[in-house]
């Protein structure tokens, strides 16, 4: 699953589920809070299949994985599984795709494993 840190600036072509807080290409957020040029706050929660996504102070992804059922096309064409099929469990990355044109920086991120 690929949660967005993404700024219209740099692609203006985006859909509103490929910008920050969308869950890429699936669920757009809410709202969109996202301050361009500012350190900005996400704090995510997925706790079981509830995933909460606050940014900035708003919450702007308040959902259950297990009723996100519908497929989703890649960047390819392929179909992704739908939200309710993928791992809960796994890695955490951060992806930068700015081919050199900026650079992204992340500063006091905090991973707790929930029992």
């Amino acid at each position: 699953m690929e949660l967005q840190m993404a700024d219209f600036r740099y692609n203006t072509s985006a859909k509103d589920s490929e910008l920050t807080g969308g869950i890429y290409r699936a669920i757009a957020p809410t709202k969109q809070v996202y301050k361009p040029t500012e350190w900005n706050k996400y704090h995510v929660l997925l706790k079981g299949s509830h995933l909460k996504v606050v940014l900035n102070g708003e919450t702007i992804q308040d959902l259950d994985l297990d009723e996100q059922n519908q497929t989703v096309k890649r960047h390819n064409g392929s179909d992704a599984p739908p939200l309710k099929d993928r791992p809960r469990k796994g890695r955490i990355g951060f992806q930068e795709l700015s081919r050199g044109d900026t650079h992204a920086q992340i500063r006091n991120a905090r991973i707790k494993v929930l029992d």
